[in-house]
């Protein structure tokens, strides 16, 4: 999550295509997320 807010606030600070990639790099995180990670009480969507 850190580096997610520190890639936000450097790309509002210098060039919002950093936010799109973070948005982007998010998206593929939530997709794979149940490949690493299984924890009770996730939902599986």
């Amino acid at each position: 999550m850190a580096a997610f807010v520190l890639v936000a606030m450097l790309g509002f600070k210098l060039d919002l295509w950093l936010v799109v990639g973070a948005w982007f790099a998010h998206g593929v995180c939530d997709v794979f997320h149940s490949h690493f990670s299984t924890k009770p009480g996730v939902p599986a969507w």
